[in-house]
Parts: C-alpha cells; sequence; structure tokens
C-alpha cells in the first residue's frame, strides 16, 4: 500500500480500522464472557433506549463514527506534535478519551448504577487501547503530508541528523 497524502483521509481511515479492530475483539470478549456489556450494547441503549439487533447495528455504526473521529484526532496530534513516539500518542489518547466514551455515555443513559463493573471496564479499555496503538502504527507507517515529508516511508526510517564539529553552533 503506498502513502496517503490527505490527513482527513489517512485519519479516518486509520480510526475505521481501529473501529473494526475493537468491536471484533469486543465481541469476542462478550461471546467469552469477559464483558457483559459492549460498547456497541451501550451506544445502542443510549440512543433507541432499546437493545435488540436493530439497536447493535445503531450502536455499531456509532462506534464507526466516534472511532472515524478519533482517528483524524490522531492524525492531527501526530501531523502537529510529530510522530516520535507514536505507539505512546495513540494510546494516550485513547486514556484521555475512553471515560467519556465508556463511563460517560453509560452514565448519560442511567446513572451510576449502569456502569457494569471493573472487569468490564478493565477488558473494553485493553480492547480500547490495541485499537488506539493500531490507528497509531497505521498512521505512523502510511502517513504522508508536508510536515512529515523527510521522515521515509515509516516510523523506523532512519532520522538524517547533522553532526556538529567543533565550532559549529546548534542553531
Amino acid at each position: 500500500m503506498g502513502q496517503i497524502d490527505d490527513i482527513l483521509v489517512a485519519g479516518g481511515i486509520a480510526g475505521l480500522v481501529g473501529a473494526s479492530i475493537r468491536l471484533g475483539f469486543s465481541w469476542l470478549t462478550y461471546a467469552a464472557g469477559w464483558q457483559r456489556m459492549t460498547l456497541s450494547h451501550i451506544y445502542s441503549l443510549l440512543f433507541l433506549r432499546t437493545i435488540g439487533p436493530g439497536g447493535l447495528v445503531v450502536g455499531s455504526i456509532a462506534v464507526l463514527g466516534t472511532w472515524t473521529l478519533l482517528g483524524v484526532v490522531l492524525a492531527q496530534l501526530l501531523a502537529w506534535y510529530g510522530f516520535r513516539y507514536w505507539w505512546l500518542k495513540g494510546p494516550g489518547l485513547i486514556l484521555a478519551t475512553w471515560p467519556l466514551m465508556y463511563i460517560g455515555a453509560q452514565l448519560a443513559y442511567r446513572g451510576p448504577a449502569a456502569v457494569p463493573g471493573a472487569a468490564n471496564a478493565l477488558t473494553s479499555l485493553s480492547v480500547s487501547l490495541v485499537a488506539g496503538l493500531t490507528m497509531a502504527g497505521l498512521l505512523a507507517r502510511w502517513a504522508r503530508w508536508p510536515g512529515r515529508a523527510g521522515l521515509g516511508p515509516g516510523p523506523f526510517a532512519p532520522v538524517h541528523s547533522r553532526t556538529l564539529r567543533d565550532g559549529d553552533s546548534p542553531g
């Protein structure tokens, strides 16, 4: 796959891939019994006040939309602050926004009694962190915009720096 020149498209694609991974792992942990509710369940309750096949489709679409927006925000952050330590910036954005997405949506629906428990929350957080790391990795590998022109094809490209000689000033 080649480079993606548009920052919004790159962020949107990374967000959709991250959301797909998050939804897949979330449903696997739900099927294994590690979670009582997925983020799709929570969004379904928030928007439609019911959990059913139609509600879960609407909840999953809401998850995809939310994570697409997070992908665009992450792309903007990486463009602003650079791709150094990308593997910390993706999960860092998720750590900053996860309480709003997960706990905030539950509290908006039913209040403090809606939060299903620590095991459910930690499982959801760990799945979200993996998706955030994936988004950052995709952006670090395939995104290319003007502020990134000198970094090469990916996060492990060599950074060429000039060696200071005696008498040279660093500025």
